[in-house]
């Protein structure tokens, strides 16, 4: 489920639920910070993903991507974006998944991903045909 929020703070209550964070959640905030792309938790928050907008050419499609894949995710996501921005990523990814099957001109031929043994099945398994 993806709940969308126009204004976030990090912490360890979540706006949603008013009680603490479980592994089930993520966090995509957008917004206009000095970096292209930063992750991790802070203030006891779930894992956070910011996009900045000034800095990232293509964080619609991103935004896209996250909003596609947790579509059909297990996991509660909350989104923090304006109106303005979301209708702006909807426009630009129409037509478009998170798992299209091709590399787009902005993506790099080369991934580096590391996760555990466990995580790794479950990847594969996403992959399969």
């Amino acid at each position: 489920m993806i709940y969308i929020v126009d204004h976030f703070v990090e912490s360890d209550i979540n706006p949603i639920t008013n009680t603490s964070y479980d592994g089930s959640w993520v966090v995509y905030i957008v917004d206009n910070g000095p970096y292209r792309m930063v992750c991790g938790s802070q203030n006891g928050c779930a894992y956070t993903l910011k996009i900045s907008k000034t800095n990232h050419p293509d964080w619609k499609m991103y935004v896209g991507d996250f909003i596609s894949y947790h579509q059909s995710s297990d996991k509660n996501a909350i989104l923090v974006v304006s109106e303005e921005d979301l209708n702006a990523v909807k426009t630009e990814y129409k037509g478009h998944s998170h798992n299209d099957r091709y590399l787009r001109d902005y993506e790099p031929a080369v991934l580096i991903h590391s996760t555990t043994a466990e995580n790794f099945d479950n990847i594969i398994k996403t992959f399969s045909i």
